[in-house]
């Protein structure tokens, strides 16, 4: 295989398991550990960030929102919302960026793809296709409902521009995404606004997907694998080298503040910095490392209780062996980037037809297959784990 089995390298990897606590096991499959995620958050809450200038000019505050999916309902309020950016800033779309249906980590656990979910925050243990839930129904009827009513851009369904960039343009209010502790500060930089969040979803769900989707391996074809590992532990437990390669080299492309924070140096800002990539959630530990200036000085606790206040999947420990699904996977992929979009944001004439001819599809595809096999994987990893 392509990958070592870091469980034959846990002697030179135990400040890696310090670090992580339980989370060091999420990237097990059937005994073997594939590797260990970033530090960075490990759940994915939905949430709808607005630009704090046209909300504040509006009248509204958060505060005046308590929108949820437990109640279909209440996301009426944001209609309200959108209305009235529509009828004061015409030359601003009112909402775009993600839809509800596509950020899944915030409903269920998908067991490592979206074909077979344990659904109501992964807390059943019967794998279903939730693209023929009523919760996925609802999600693509209110998006239809904006985007007839003119909330969404027309070609909603086809962009290739994110959120944050439609935002930084200044032509959108308002985008569905993942939110975390930083967020506010996070889209200050990339968008260049004042943002607040409005929160869509409860707490995000924990589970081996959303801990692992992204993960450091050892190579098989590492000439020295003890050394290579003693390296990946040493990446997991060092703040100079995060901060070298998050921020560049101390002194001259960043300095620590008052506040012991990374900021620029005097003369330096991000036009002429040599080094500067604020990647720290692709890099192995950024919570030993410094925070930029304009985040909470205690930022990285924040996320540590932002993880563990997550809603743990009941498949939390499970890893899903899709080797004998490739080929229904596949396929089933193929008919899910025909049709996800157009529904989720709402970009079809008759939805209940266009949600039929969907999941037939992904039956014919073999979707049967992949809810069987994560089903009978998954029972008898419950079987082994009570």
């Amino acid at each position: 295989g392509y990958l070592l089995n870091l469980y034959d390298y846990e002697d030179q990897l135990t400040g890696v398991k310090e670090q992580m606590g339980d989370a060091y096991y999420a990237g097990d499959i059937g005994g073997f550990l594939c590797g260990f995620t970033e530090m960075k958050e490990w759940g994915y809450p939905c949430g709808l960030v607005v630009r704090k200038d046209i909300f504040d000019e509006l009248g509204y505050s958060v505060d005046d929102f308590s929108v949820t999916a437990d109640d279909i309902s209440t996301f009426e309020q944001l209609d309200k919302l959108f209305a009235d950016v529509k009828e004061n800033y015409p030359g601003v779309t009112a909402v775009g960026g993600g839809a509800l249906a596509t950020q899944g980590s915030s409903w269920y656990d998908g067991l490592g793809n979206n074909f077979g979910v344990l659904g109501n925050y992964a807390t059943d243990t019967t794998v279903t296709n939730w693209y023929e839930s009523q919760q996925y129904y609802d999600f693509c009827s209110i998006q239809k409902r904006w985007f007839d009513a003119g909330y969404t851009s027309a070609d909603i369904a086809t962009t290739t521009d994110s959120g944050e960039v439609l935002m930084k343009a200044g032509n959108l209010f308002s985008f569905i995404t993942y939110y975390k502790p930083n967020t506010n500060v996070e889209k200050l930089a990339q968008t260049g606004y004042e943002t607040e969040v409005i929160e869509l979803s409860e707490n995000g769900i924990k589970s081996n997907a959303s801990i692992s989707s992204l993960s450091y391996c050892l190579s098989s074809a590492a000439e020295d694998p003890v050394k290579a590992a003693e390296f990946m532990n040493f990446a997991y437990t060092n703040g100079d080298f995060n901060d070298l390669i998050n921020w560049g080299v101390e002194g001259e492309d960043w300095i620590e503040d008052e506040n012991g924070q990374a900021t620029y140096p005097e003369g330096i800002d991000a036009t002429n910095v040599a080094t500067h990539n604020d990647y720290g959630w692709g890099l192995p530990n950024q919570f030993v490392g410094h925070a930029w200036a304009g985040n909470p000085v205690d930022i990285w606790d924040q996320y540590r209780e932002y993880n563990d206040s997550m809603m743990k999947s009941v498949a939390y420990g499970f890893g899903f062996d899709a080797t004998v699904v490739t080929d229904q996977i596949a396929q089933c992929t193929s008919v899910e980037s025909e049709y996800q979009k157009p529904l989720a944001y709402g970009a079809v004439s008759d939805l209940d037809a266009s949600i039929k001819e969907f999941n037939d599809k992904l039956y014919a595809a073999g979707l049967e297959d992949i809810i069987a096999a994560k089903q009978e994987q998954l029972d008898a990893w419950l079987a082994e784990n009570k």
